[in-house]
């Protein structure tokens, strides 16, 4: 039967399920042959019979249980056309109430994305039947998840309620709907109870915080206040409650201070609120300001916080101004125009805004009042970025009459663009302006009266301006327009340009090369503007320059008593001397300008004592030419004659070398000093003890390895005296140890030019060493006997009953023998004249040597063989005469009765000649010159054709009618050798020359 069990409050329809339930079929037999069916059935449930039983199958009937049947279970009986069945407790019944379920569906209205929230859920059983195996399932629309939702147990009773608690997590924003759907079985009857409710959650993003940010302003100065602004947006569906800006950080180079702190504020869900920051600068540089805002969530209590960053801030150095004057002329002429400036300065870093000159134009102040200034005023105001300068200027017109000085005066104010702040340079006074007469230019041009062919002289432009205000942009020009010599510029003017002062005066020099022998004139001009109102100013200058092959530095410098000077160069001048009483001298320039006269004084032996009684020292004068013995007009000594005056390097130290002479008893002693000033002071070294009796003066000196050879001439036994001084004095003076610090390297015993020789011995009555030379490392030196040269650099005395370390280099010519050496019984003033070598000279790697003979002048060269020694068979005759004694070296001029000059420079060989129609000087064209066509005179021309075709260098007598050559040697200047000698008659003050390199 189904069902099984029902509730019978009112009729309930039941299926009745089995078999046989056949219907009778009976026809009819007449009547018309109908056949009837019998499907009738009966059915009873216990003592209550159903209802509206009706055939449906053979296995299926129909029936109704009438209402109010309650109980059971009860039997079942079907009756049927064919018989009855049975069924036991086929069905139960009652009139109770079903079990039902009422439910609740209680959810949060809103819940926060990403969050849970808890759902409650109630059931009740409100039938009289328990619900047995509930079941509770929870719904949820996407945006929602159902984390966990409890049983409901095995059963619900009747009456009973069941509370459930689930959990549902937001996971996209919006709205969704929950769905409580409760099902279970009635206990009684086993039918289906269900329920469904609903509910609908809005799920809402929480409290989320966004800042923006702005820095009012970006740009500010040390100590202006700032108003940092941020402006926080709640972004989020839910409220956030009570928020608040923290104190930002502040990091950077530069620096500030937060003063002040907003309070907190509620900011809803969509709103912004905005919160304003005090802060003021305090240090340069660049600041970040950095912070936070945070709130509470207004459902979860939940802190939200966003971070607040501001743009960088820079901070400067607050705007300050100053002024100065920049541009105001020392001096003014009335009726002039002149600009004068005023810079104001910006020392900090802010920009300072609208500055502006005060006052504009600025004040005048007049010393004596009457000179006036007058201007326009500078264009302004301007900006002036910090540390930069702004420059106002103005164009003032003078008036008024001079002498006057003036004043300008001027400040400045403006502001600082950052802050505001008033700014304020205070006046400040120029330099007083000088109202003087106008710039008017005089110039002189300046040059040697003469130059060497094919040396450099320097013209010089002196330009003055005799008025007051001074002349800029002085441009002078140089020019060569005519003349007999040639010659041309090479460098200037130095400087190109100059501005002048007023009352002043400025240089210009140009570099000129001379070219050809003649005179040039030189023309310069000058031009400017005037330093104050810019209009032109100008003028010009000449000058003769004569250029020659010789040129005459000084003309009886020390006089005209003084007829003969050694030259020589000591400390980078040209020195002369000594004076004719041997007390000083003099000392100029390379091109023999700047004379410094200079004096001598000689410190006297407190050892071992001075012949001189008029003094214990110093001593004033190396002696002169017939001074009275015994007073200060003699030598320390008694030294009455001239002696030897020069110079040399020892170990990289210049010094001054001096050495007198005597007419009677022996020298003992030689000078010397270092000091380079005008007064220098000798120190004595005592060679009394080396020296051979009756030795006289001294004729020559070497210094060679850093020791000093002196020849001495002398008439005693042992002549001549030949002594190396290895070390030199120290002041007041010195004691050389013989045999040590000063050695007699006894020339007297070598052959040929030695008095006491075993062979070939000198007899000349006085003996001296006439020259000496270092030549491929060996000493040559010469007198009346012949040539010699040392064996070694380091020649010593020889050992007893030895022959000295010297071997002959004497020619073996037989010109050279055909003619006899000049002799001179001169002890004292000697001259070159007076010697048989007066000099040697090496050139080109051979070794020259200047003989004076008795029938005249002859010229020698050695060129050496391999061990680089020369030897006698090394020597050849130079430059022989074509007409007359070709035996002897005089360019075919008889006159030329001495020769009394053979210096070389790195270029050239000169030689030169005493003649009675004046000096004549020659020099070598070629690097190895054999023949007199390889010397060159006057102008270049060729020696050859000497003396009709071809005079002197310099012309004969150098212009000045010299006829003797005192002395001369090769002196070095700015990288260039040149030849300086001393010449003249012997009757008047003797003169300096130059000869062209």
């Amino acid at each position: 039967m189904h069902p099984a069990a029902a509730y019978t409050s009112s009729d309930v329809r039941v299926d009745i399920v089995g078999e046989n339930f056949d219907p009778v079929a009976t026809q009819q037999v007449g009547h018309g042959g109908g056949v009837d069916v019998d499907s009738s059935f009966r059915a009873f449930l216990g003592a209550v019979e159903l209802m509206d039983v009706q055939w449906q199958a053979p296995d299926r009937l129909t029936a109704i249980v009438p209402a109010g049947v309650s109980g059971g279970p009860f039997d079942l009986r079907v009756v049927g056309p064919t018989g009855e069945g049975s069924l036991p407790s086929a069905f139960a019944g009652s009139v109770a109430r079903p079990a039902a379920i009422a439910a609740t569906l209680s959810a949060p209205a809103r819940v926060e994305l990403g969050t849970q929230a808890e759902v409650d859920l109630v059931l009740t059983n409100t039938g009289q039947a328990a619900v047995v195996t509930p079941t509770v399932e929870l719904l949820a629309d996407p945006g929602l998840a159902v984390v966990g939702l409890p049983g409901a147990g095995d059963s619900l009773q009747p009456g009973k309620t069941v509370h459930l608690v689930g959990l549902i997590a937001a996971e996209s924003h919006g709205p969704a709907t929950l769905t409580l759907h409760a099902t279970g079985q009635d206990a009684f009857d086993g039918s289906t109870v269900e329920v469904r409710k609903y509910a609908t959650v809005q799920v809402v993003t929480p409290a989320t915080l966004a800042v923006a940010t702005i820095p009012v302003p970006d740009l500010v100065s040390v100590g202006q206040s700032m108003d940092l602004v941020a402006t926080v947006t709640n972004q989020g569906d839910v409220d956030a409650l009570a928020v608040a800006v923290s104190s930002p950080a502040v990091t950077g180079t530069g620096g500030a201070v937060v003063d002040s702190v907003p309070p907190p504020q509620d900011i809803p869900a969509g709103a912004s609120r905005t919160f304003h920051i005090a802060a003021h600068a305090i240090s340069p540089g660049a600041v970040f300001f950095g912070g936070s805002a945070t709130g509470s969530d207004a459902i979860t209590g939940a802190p939200t916080t966003v971070q607040a960053t501001w743009d960088i801030v820079f901070v400067q150095a607050a705007a300050q101004i100053s002024a100065r004057w920049l541009t105001v002329p020392p001096m003014v002429a009335p009726g002039q125009s002149f600009i004068a400036t005023l810079g104001v300065s910006n020392t900090g870093e802010a920009l300072a805004r609208d500055v502006a000159p005060v006052p504009n134009p600025p004040s005048v102040a007049a010393a004596a009042g009457s000179a006036s200034l007058t201007a326009s005023p500078a264009a302004a105001p301007v900006d002036v970025p910090g540390g930069s300068t702004v420059v106002f200027s103005w164009t003032f017109t003078a008036g008024g009459a001079p002498p006057d000085s003036l004043t300008l005066s001027a400040g400045a104010t403006g502001a600082d663009a950052n802050s505001g702040t008033a700014l304020s340079a205070g006046s400040v006074g120029s330099p007083a302006i000088a109202v003087q007469t106008p710039s008017a230019l005089v110039a002189s041009l300046s040059a040697p009266g003469g130059a060497l062919r094919g040396d450099t002289f320097t013209a010089t432009l002196a330009v003055t301006d005799t008025g007051g205000v001074g002349v800029n942009g002085l441009s002078p020009s140089l020019t060569i327009p005519s003349g007999t010599g040639g010659a041309q510029i090479l460098s200037g003017p130095t400087p190109a340009t100059q501005n002048l002062a007023g009352n002043s005066t400025v240089s210009f020099t140009w570099t000129c090369a001379a070219t050809v022998n003649g005179a040039i004139a030189l023309s310069a001009a000058v031009s400017g503007t005037d330093a104050v109102d810019g209009s032109a100013r100008s003028a010009s200058a000449g000058a003769t320059v004569a250029i020659s092959d010789a040129v005459l530095i000084a003309s009886a410098p020390l006089g005209a008593s003084t007829t003969f000077a050694y030259v020589f160069d000591f400390n980078g001048r040209v020195y002369l001397g000594p004076r004719r009483d041997g007390t000083g001298g003099v000392r100029v320039l390379p091109d023999g300008s700047s004379p410094q006269p200079f004096t001598l004084t000689f410190q006297g032996d407190r050892v071992n004592g001075n012949d001189n009684g008029a003094s214990n020292g110093p001593f004033p004068s190396l002696g002169s030419t017939n001074c009275t013995p015994d007073t200060l007009q003699c030598g320390p000594d008694n030294e009455n004659g001239r002696g030897l005056f020069a110079s040399g390097i020892v170990a990289g130290t210049p010094w001054l070398i001096a050495s007198g002479a005597r007419t009677n008893s022996i020298l003992s002693h030689v000078y010397a000093t270092t000091d380079a000033g005008t007064a220098p002071v000798f120190s004595y070294d005592y060679l009394a003890n080396a020296l051979a009796k009756e030795t006289r003066g001294t004729s020559s000196m070497l210094v060679f390895h850093d020791r000093v050879y002196l020849g001495f001439g002398g008439t005693g036994s042992s002549r001549p005296t030949y002594v190396v001084l290895r070390k030199m004095p120290s002041s007041p003076g010195s004691t050389p140890a013989v045999g040590v610090d000063v050695m007699n390297l006894r020339i007297n015993d070598v052959s040929g030019v030695g008095s006491t020789a075993l062979l070939n011995r000198n007899t000349t009555q006085m003996q001296m060493i006439d020259s000496q030379t270092g030549f491929n490392d060996l000493i040559y030196l010469a007198n009346n006997g012949g040539i010699i040269h040392s064996n070694t650099n380091d020649p010593l005395p020889p050992a007893a009953g030895l022959v000295p370390p010297w071997a002959t280099s004497t020619p073996n010519s037989s010109t050279y023998g055909a003619k006899a050496s000049i002799t001179t019984r001169k002890t004292f003033d000697l001259e070159p004249a007076d010697k048989a070598f007066p000099q040697m000279a090496a050139f080109g790697g051979r070794l020259y040597a200047a003989r004076n003979t008795t029938s005249g002048p002859q010229l020698w060269v050695c060129v050496p063989g391999p061990d680089q020694k020369c030897h006698p068979q090394d020597w050849t005759l130079l430059a022989p005469n074509g007409l007359g004694d070709t035996g002897l070296s005089q360019f075919d001029d008889p006159q030329n009765v001495r020769v009394t000059l053979l210096a070389a420079t790195s270029a050239h060989l000169y030689v030169g000649y005493n003649n009675i129609a004046g000096l004549v000087l020659y020099r070598s064209r070629v690097g190895a010159p054999s023949s007199r066509t390889d010397f060159e005179g006057a102008a270049g021309c060729d020696a050859s054709q000497a003396p009709s075709s071809c005079d002197g260098l310099g012309g004969r007598g150098l212009g000045a009618s010299a006829t003797r050559i005192f002395d001369g040697r090769v002196l070095t200047y700015g990288g260039k050798d040149y030849v300086y000698l001393t010449a003249g008659t012997g009757s008047s003050g003797f003169r300096v020359f130059r000869l062209v390199q």
